[in-house]
């Protein structure tokens, strides 16, 4: 299975009702949700499915990605910000059997999950994954932890 695993574009240190969730994109972020719906348009195997968490920069970022592929908006609580990693895999274990899956969170979770795919439980924790950030793996719906590959990485303006 592809795991397209995306960080929140740039948002706002604080949000007008003071509520970390209400939190809304800069205009830098929007930018980088653009440039992600885009590329994931584009790519081989473009997710069938994209969950995003409720938070609003996590739906806004995630907004242009459902039209670019053409999907319903769809949200997943368990990948708010003040939920668990173990929230995170039960995403994923969710979604196994589908050909593509992308989530759209909040770090330090997705950063943690990739370390987790990768090296397994005992990850190093060295992946910092970057607003607007995907990083996509093939993994093993069988065999998760530890078990998967690095496909790609992409990043508006960047290189990686």
């Amino acid at each position: 299975m592809r795991l397209y695993i995306i960080r929140h574009g740039k948002a706002h240190s604080d949000s007008i009702s003071g509520h970390d969730e209400d939190r809304e994109l800069k205009p830098k972020g929007h930018n980088q949700s653009k440039s992600l719906g885009a590329y994931l348009a584009s790519c081989d195997q473009p997710p069938a499915l994209v969950l995003a968490s409720p938070y609003t920069r996590a739906q806004q970022t995630a907004k242009p990605i459902w039209e670019h592929l053409a999907q319903p908006p769809q949200t997943d609580d368990r990948l708010a910000a003040h939920r668990s990693l173990p929230d995170a895999l039960d995403v994923i274990l969710d979604a196994t059997g589908s050909f593509s899956l992308a989530i759209v969170g909040h770090n330090p979770t997705m950063s943690r999950l990739v370390d987790l795919l990768i090296h397994g439980p005992s990850a190093p924790g060295y992946t910092a994954m970057r607003t607007g950030e995907l990083i996509a793996l093939d993994i093993d719906e069988h065999n998760m932890l530890g078990s998967a590959q690095l496909a790609d990485q992409y990043r508006m303006g960047s290189s990686a």
